[in-house]
């Protein structure tokens, strides 16, 4: 493996406690078999995803609620950050609004694969329950992880996790749902 201190700030994708977590495909960079803007983009599958889920959930949201995406940086501490699909936070815990990373826990979290290079854990599952750890550790209530691949569902609390299907209902916030199978009819069948 390449040392770390070769391997440009660019391609780190996420910090876990001080350790770098990489853009999937870093190898194929620091290998010029691919550009750092060839790994760092979305399927058109993940794209519509989030964008279906911010249209319906801006719409049902209340408006004591603000609605973040675009990978928004979510700052735990010093050298320990992740970056989230969407966010949704209480307006009245937001008391700055910069060129920053958050720095408060959203009430809940929203991820839609990862874009981490999964080879370089033992299990790649780790990555997704330690990013997960993190977030609830930070204090978010909850988090929702949806993947493609398998078009499945996770959802954690500090209590529990539960899996579902992209067909079953959601519960994100208080009593609000969505349903990815419905949300996703137009382009899925």
């Amino acid at each position: 493996m390449t040392a770390v201190q070769q391997i440009p700030d660019t391609l780190i994708y996420e910090m876990d406690n001080g350790k770098p977590i990489y853009y999937a495909g870093y190898r194929d960079v620091l290998n010029g078999k691919l550009s750092a803007e060839a790994i760092m983009g979305s399927s058109i599958l993940q794209s519509l995803i989030v964008t279906e889920l911010i249209k319906f959930l801006g719409n049902l949201l209340p408006a004591n609620y603000m609605l973040l995406s675009n990978e928004i940086g979510i700052l735990f501490s010093k050298g320990n950050w992740r970056l989230a699909d969407i966010a949704i936070i209480e307006k009245s815990r937001i008391t700055t609004i910069d060129d920053q990373y958050i720095k408060i826990p959203p009430n809940t979290v929203i991820e839609i694969d990862t874009k981490a290079a999964l080879e370089d854990y033992e299990h790649p599952q780790n990555y997704y329950t330690q990013k997960t750890q993190s977030y609830l550790n930070f204090g978010v209530d909850k988090v929702v992880w949806m993947y493609t691949k398998s078009r499945t569902i996770e959802v954690s609390t500090k209590a529990d996790k539960h899996h579902f299907t992209w067909e079953d209902d959601i519960v994100f916030l208080n009593d609000l749902s969505f349903n990815l199978a419905s949300l996703m009819q137009e382009y899925l069948g």
